[in-house]
């Protein structure tokens, strides 16, 4: 079976449920042992009664060995059944728990994938991610465990009440009133050590970001460089500290609360054990059975004052994180937005923003107001201007990530809204200054852009070609396994390419695609002003024929495009060729003068 993360309320049912769903066999076997266990456990008193009363009886009347043989034996069997338990289920939860953090962790991707793109720029949307996404080894246990332990202690706790209400009924219903409290106040405990977990989250996720930039391979140049170990040190130190103290002080609270609880109880219980020395002496119980039930009392006392109340207290915790469960799968989604590209036209006719105005979720700021703009098939695009004006929204409104804007967006004369995300990936392909490095070989680097074709022998011929053009055909076949190669250090043979050799990789992934419109969003930002004007210079032959749209703040780039928007406020402040913009002397042609030295 396979869990599937739905839109729904989770909570305490769903601790056996959700592991239930990926590994049936596993949890059937696994509440078999823990259910042997706990009639072990209750079997155990009246077998010790049985054996200390039937081994008296032997040493008085010198007969009855068979008798205190066969009660020992099941002593043995009891406890050793006891002893062997734990290992058994051991492997049981092991094997739950492997195939239930599996299915989880494909559940998340599958749904991180789906999610609305307003989310992946929200922070605290990221954070409830890092609290559920980044903890399931945690949660899957402890939920798990506690859920069965809990369930083994109540039927331990319910048998040796009734061997005890059988015996002497009030010192069962006394014991039975003990639980009460102990059980609530490890509710609460669990409760308010969630909120710590939750609100030392923040911390750790910061932590664990700085503790990368210390240790990570990418940026090992830069830290001998710069030589900035002792500052990042501190702030990591401070982030980690006060995640560390959040959790260390709710852990002192609930062991001290749990500890007070218990001692109390424990105090209470040899007050009840003493009551039982009368009916012993009454003969209205036995000795054995007097010896089997202090045993009983105290191990139950065990259970209620620290093993069932921390086991309570990880289930109030996991609880609490079945609420962050239920809110990320109930955020919302985009509906097929995992489907391969889908052809939505034969050919494409243009792209026009109608009196398109725009803001972004939560904020009352236009980041585009009334644009009007149209794109032509086969013509390069450019968009320049300062950082916030506009033109990174512009592509994400191209590619459909947001759709709440005003005013129309319109493909081959058709609202974009009404295009399935599968056809709108059949329309565009892009290129960002983050761009992905996929730690695989080569040829599934660039063939990606083209997954459905990925097998093909047309797909390679095309990658080879568009390799070529981007004079980095040689160096891939320079490479041990040419472009069988493994990138990155995954794996013990991988091996790397330099800035602008994955610069060129990445752009041939784009150009895979078949897509008619082309998107640039300043993925050559980390090449120097000449090499990027070069590497534009092969791009526009290669894709001549094709709608680009070039994002720069690097005007050397934008000569290759056949109409410049200039982006000021959210409105296009100039348009035309450089020569046409140039002859402005108005923006463009300032920006342009600023820069011409890196060019020259």
């Amino acid at each position: 079976m396979k869990f599937k993360l739905k839109p729904r309320k989770y909570g305490i049912f769903d601790f056996l449920a959700i592991p239930f769903q990926c590994e049936p066999f596993g949890m059937v076997a696994l509440g078999i042992q823990k259910l042997l266990t706990a009639l072990a456990s209750i079997f155990q008193v009246v077998v010790t009664a049985g054996f200390i009363d039937s081994a008296i009886s032997a040493v008085k009347d010198k007969s009855n060995i068979n008798s205190v043989v066969q009660w020992l034996l099941l002593l043995i069997l009891c406890a050793g059944w006891r002893r062997i338990s734990f290992n058994i289920g051991f492997v049981f939860t092991q094997k739950i728990q492997t195939f239930t953090e599996k299915n989880l962790s494909e559940a998340y991707a599958d749904k991180k994938a789906r999610l609305v793109y307003s989310h992946i720029e929200n922070t605290k949307t990221w954070e409830l991610l890092n609290r559920v996404c980044n903890n399931k080894e945690r949660i899957v246990y402890d939920m798990l465990q506690a859920t069965y332990n809990l369930i083994l202690y109540i039927i331990r706790i319910v048998g040796v009440l009734i061997i005890i209400y059988t015996q002497v009924w009030w010192v069962a219903i006394l014991v039975g009133v003990l639980c009460v409290p102990l059980i609530v106040q490890s509710l609460k405990n669990g409760k308010k050590t969630y909120s710590a977990f939750k609100k030392a989250s923040e911390y750790e996720r910061r932590h664990k970001y700085l503790s990368e930039v210390l240790s990570s391979r990418d940026a090992v140049n830069e830290r001998t460089l710069f030589d900035y170990s002792d500052h990042i040190n501190k702030d990591w130190y401070e982030q980690y500290e006060q995640s560390r103290k959040i959790n260390m002080n709710a852990e002192i609270r609930w062991t001290s609360s749990i500890r007070a609880g218990s001692a109390v109880t424990c105090v209470l219980s040899t007050i009840i054990i003493l009551f039982l020395i009368s009916p012993t002496i009454s003969g209205q119980i036995t000795i054995g059975m007097f010896i089997a039930l202090v045993s009983g009392v105290y191990e139950l006392i065990n259970l209620m004052g620290w093993e069932m109340a921390r086991t309570v207290y990880k289930l109030s915790s996991s609880y609490q994180n079945m609420k962050d469960l239920t809110e990320f799968a109930n955020l919302e989604e985009t509906e097929g937005v995992t489907d391969l590209p889908e052809p939505a036209f034969e050919t494409f006719e243009g792209l026009e923003f109608r009196n398109v105005s725009f803001k972004y979720p939560g904020t009352d700021t236009y980041i585009l107001k009334d644009l009007s703009l149209i794109f032509k098939p086969g013509v390069h695009y450019a968009f320049v201007g300062i950082n916030g004006a506009g033109k990174t929204t512009i592509t994400k409104l191209i590619m459909g990530l947001y759709d709440n804007y005003e005013g129309q967006i319109l493909i081959n004369s058709k609202d974009v809204r009404t295009l399935t995300q599968a056809q709108l990936k059949s329309v565009y392909s892009g290129i960002f200054q983050d761009f992905a490095k996929y730690y695989v070989t080569v040829a599934q680097n660039i063939l990606l852009g083209d997954v459905g074709s990925m097998d093909k022998e047309e797909a390679w011929e095309r990658m080879i070609k568009l390799t070529t053009a981007l004079n980095i055909h040689d160096s891939i076949m320079e490479l041990p396994k040419g472009y069988a190669s493994e990138l990155g250090k995954l794996e013990e043979n991988g091996v790397d390419l330099s800035g602008g050799q994955w610069q060129r990789v990445v752009m041939a992934r784009a150009l895979m695609s078949q897509s008619p419109i082309l998107i640039l969003d300043e993925p050559t930002a980390a090449l120097d002003p000449i090499g990027e004007s070069q590497l534009y210079e092969q791009f526009e032959k290669i894709s001549r024929g094709r709608t680009t749209v070039f994002i720069s703040h690097r005007l050397g780039s934008t000569k290759i495009a056949d109409e410049i928007f200039v982006m000021d406020n959210g409105k296009i402040a100039e348009k035309g060729s450089h020569e046409v913009l140039m002859n402005l002397n108005g923006i463009y042609a300032r920006m342009y003068e600023s820069q011409r030295s890196w060019y020259e």
